[in-house]
């Protein structure tokens, strides 16, 4: 699904306010619609109301698991990648502590490099991927880090596993970033996205054929069930795409390591 991002730049008070208002707005301007034309001569009958509640449960059981299973695995992507991104922090703290007990020039060098790596995950990368671009600065920093190990020659047994352990740590490091590269804007697909709105409104639709003679009660039901369809929508959005909006993953684990480690 395309992004939009101006969306997820709104305060989120604003988004939920933008999102849950809507399917109540369409189901009390439904609602009004059909008390003005179809529903205005109908008076109040026990065995319609029977009959709408029955193609409702029909229709909320298949709804509401499909909705289910939608939120469920956009919650499992968010915790997915944001594991990801905490391993990948932890990962560079680890190469970070494995090269500490090698030889000058070359730790101090290759500290620096893992220095400069880690401050522009944080300033250069995130700010990227919160727009859904893919970056590539820090590459650099990588091809330095990947150079320097390969070269260094140990010159004791100790040196030679510790370098064995940093080599092992760095490719780590790299299938990490790449994969947190690939989740950068992969979001529902637009089939799912056709099919959980165009549900909801479904949904909400069926409330308008209930046979209520208190106008005021049925609004408050309809406003009530499109609210809460309202409410699961929005957290499927701000859950759709782990790095943008409020509760986005955040580059806290690399800030952690910098601070803890790289002082």
């Amino acid at each position: 699904m395309m992004i939009l991002y101006w969306f997820y730049n709104m305060p989120g008070f604003i988004a939920f306010i933008f999102i849950t208002g809507f399917f109540p707005l369409f189901g009390l301007l439904g609602l009004y619609v059909s008390r003005k034309t179809f529903y205005k001569n109908r008076t109040y009958s026990q065995d319609r109301n029977d009959q709408v509640a029955f193609f409702m449960s029909i229709l909320g059981v298949f709804y509401g698991i499909t909705l289910g299973l939608v939120a469920v695995g956009t919650w499992e992507n968010f915790e997915s990648v944001q594991d990801k991104v905490a391993n990948e922090a932890a990962t560079l703290g680890a190469l970070y502590r494995d090269v500490s007990a090698l030889p000058e020039p070359f730790r101090s060098n290759i500290q620096l490099s893992l220095k400069n790596y880690t401050q522009d995950v944080i300033t250069k990368d995130w700010p990227l991927q919160q727009k859904g671009a893919t970056p590539s600065v820090t590459l650099n920093h990588l091809y330095t880090i990947q150079q320097m190990l390969y070269t260094f020659q140990p010159t004791t047994k100790s040196q030679e596993i510790l370098l064995t352990e940093a080599v092992g740590k760095f490719n780590e490091l790299v299938m990490l970033r790449r994969l947190r590269m690939m989740s950068i804007g992969n979001g529902l697909p637009n089939a799912i996205w056709l099919v959980s709105i165009i549900g909801a409104l479904i949904c909400i639709s069926f409330c308008w054929f209930l046979s209520m003679e208190d106008y005021k009660i049925h609004m408050t039901l309809t406003a009530l069930c499109a609210f809460f369809i309202g409410t699961m929508i929005f957290l499927i959005v701000m859950m759709d795409n782990p790095y943008v909006g409020e509760i986005a993953i955040s580059p806290e684990s690399f800030e952690l390591v910098q601070k803890e480690l790289m002082r």
